[in-house]
């Protein structure tokens, strides 16, 4: 078990870059990029959060996969034009593997 701390720093690194979306001529064309300072912070707080809550209180089947769908979802709302799978999602469930 990380340490608050520890999972803060976590998010905050995770956070350090974002992936957008954009279409071209009907294809979806993703750029990872380093994230402005406002798309950081945005990040951080959803990383962080989700982190925390992985690592608090008892495990049950399903919390996991909860956590990772709600972080991806709510990060929807407030970046739309991120590629939300692979800004949070993918980094969540790597970090928890």
């Amino acid at each position: 078990m990380k340490t608050e701390q520890e999972l803060k720093i976590m998010a905050e690194t995770m956070a350090e870059t974002i992936t957008i979306r954009t279409m071209e001529n009907g294809n979806s064309h993703d750029t990872t990029r380093t994230s402005t300072d406002g798309e950081k912070n945005i990040l951080k707080n959803i990383l962080s959060g989700a982190l925390l809550t992985i690592n608090f209180g008892t495990d049950y089947a399903g919390k996991k996969q909860a956590i990772l769908d709600m972080a991806e979802f709510t990060t929807m709302q407030f970046l739309p034009n991120a590629n939300c799978y692979d800004s949070v999602y993918c980094k969540l469930q790597l970090a928890i593997i």
